[in-house]
């Protein structure tokens, strides 16, 4: 074929191609959430198809908590070439969030309206007393609109408006939440919908008290039978957290050895509560199979949260009472970059950090770690502005290796994160600050919000593939 002949075949393709093109109908355009349904820290996508290229296109996503109070956040993109936006792809140049995210618009939720978000410049219109994170119902699923608005630039003012909805959940089919009333124990076991033998885990919260829910619903829809033990703030049980039997822990411990057939356990303590695992870990070490410390202290501090507490000790063993580091006095010279007072908050992080890395030198206090015969996982935000959790964890992985501890320890300390990377709450954007339910002081928490959004997801995904690799496979109670 020469070149004349096959240049006049190219133009022709390449006319037919424009043609086609221009003569085919543009097709509608979708906006699309996937997949429909799903559990919190589950994977999700969110794609908006057959708009113009280069369009801009604002995507709202709302919801209401527990309580009626609406959450919502909105980003702006510019359509790619071939006519969509993926926010796991793309940046949102204006809204509650900025960058490439695929959680963005989920974890930059403001208390706030659709309507009121443009009025807002988050976060700094929001009221001292608005709620810091969504309160859910774990029982209940709930739904988040998506609507994606797309500039019309062939009529000014034009806007087309698509809508899509994705119901989100704590508890996968199946899995049951049971209050525990058997004298002494207190607190809620979340069971999967299996026979037993099956994996167990004791879940122990931290100075708010109560009953935790939603890490341990989430970890029971991953095949865990979780007993949440209540051991101050809740019905039976002390008020505040001082003089706890650690003997209380244990018997949690055997309820679930023997309700679920196993020899080990998990157990997972979050911060006040890493004390109280810790120490008992360290007093049954036969019955301990996997042990979790979320934002962990280690030392023994006195107990929690009122000054009259702070002068008992916060954990007995036999009737004894444990030693504590008396809690610290305020420094003399405050950090000069303090960014909690500004932002409305108490930073605790300056008064505990003497306690922390005095650790094994001058005093007695530090948990002995010499006993615990199970691997370690201590999980920590290096922005903790709580208390230092990231030099605990530290400090905790380097006592394990100095007693030669025969198990897997592991401290991953996440970069730019607060205090609350154990929560998986789905909305990170006001959590740096949360209300002390002893004293209603208003707690500094730490952390960036992008930060700790990633560091909450990839913390609980981190705590599963830890239980599954050493309470798994379950067999007749042999699980180590």
């Amino acid at each position: 074929m020469s070149f004349q002949v096959l240049g006049r075949v190219v133009a022709t393709i390449a006319f037919l191609n424009v043609f086609l093109l221009a003569n085919t109908p543009a097709q509608p355009a979708e906006l699309s959430v996937t997949p429909p349904s799903r559990l919190w820290m589950e994977d999700y996508r969110i794609r908006v198809a057959g708009v113009p290229p280069g369009a801009e296109v604002v995507i709202e996503a709302q919801m209401r908590d527990m309580h009626g109070k609406i959450w919502s956040s909105h980003g702006t993109y510019f359509a790619s070439p071939g006519g969509d936006v993926n926010p796991a792809e793309m940046a949102s140049l204006i809204g509650t969030y900025k960058g490439t995210d695929a959680r963005g618009l989920i974890w930059s939720m403001l208390p706030l309206t659709t309507e009121d978000l443009d009025q807002c410049a988050a976060p700094g219109c929001i009221a001292q007393d608005a709620p810091r994170m969504p309160h859910f119902d774990v029982t209940l699923p709930t739904k988040i609109q998506f609507t994606a608005k797309i500039a019309d630039a062939s009529e000014p003012g034009g806007v087309e408006s698509l809508d899509a909805e994705q119901v989100v959940g704590h508890l996968a089919p199946g899995v049951t939440r049971k209050s525990i009333e058997e004298a002494p124990l207190r607190g809620l076991l979340f069971k999967p919908a299996a026979n037993v033998p099956m994996p167990a885990v004791l879940y122990i919260g931290g100075s708010a008290g109560g009953a935790e829910e939603a890490a341990p619903a989430l970890l029971a829809s991953h095949g865990f039978a979780v007993l949440s033990i209540a051991y101050f703030n809740y019905p039976d049980r002390p008020e505040m957290l001082a003089n706890i039997p650690l003997e209380y822990f244990e018997t949690g411990i055997r309820f679930l050895r023997q309700r679920f057939k196993q020899t080990r356990i998990g157990v997972i303590g979050v911060s006040r509560g890493s004390e109280a695992a810790l120490l008992t870990a360290a007093r049954v070490p036969d019955e301990v199979g996997a042990l979790i410390l979320g934002v962990p202290s280690n030392v023994i501090w006195g107990g929690c949260c009122t000054a009259e507490a702070s002068t008992m000790p916060a954990w007995t063993w036999r009737g004894e009472p444990l030693a504590f580091t008396p809690d610290p006095p305020a420094p003399r010279d405050p950090l000069p970059l303090d960014l909690a007072d500004r932002q409305g908050g108490t930073s605790f992080r300056r008064y505990f950090l003497p306690g922390f890395v005095d650790d094994g030198r001058s005093f007695s206090k530090a948990i002995d770690v010499s006993a615990v015969d199970a691997p370690v996982l201590v999980l920590s935000g290096q922005a903790d502005q709580i208390w230092p959790s990231a030099i605990a964890g530290a400090l905790i992985h380097r006592r394990l290796d100095a007693v030669g501890t025969k198990h897997e320890v592991t401290h991953i300390a996440y970069e730019g994160a607060g205090h609350l990377i154990m929560v998986p709450s789905p909305v990170t954007s006001l959590q740096h600050k949360t209300i002390n339910h002893a004293t209603g002081a208003a707690l500094e928490m730490g952390g960036v919000p992008h930060l700790n959004a990633a560091a909450t997801i990839a913390a609980f995904r981190e705590q599963v593939a830890f239980l599954k690799r050493h309470l798994l496979p379950v067999d007749n109670g042999q699980a180590r």
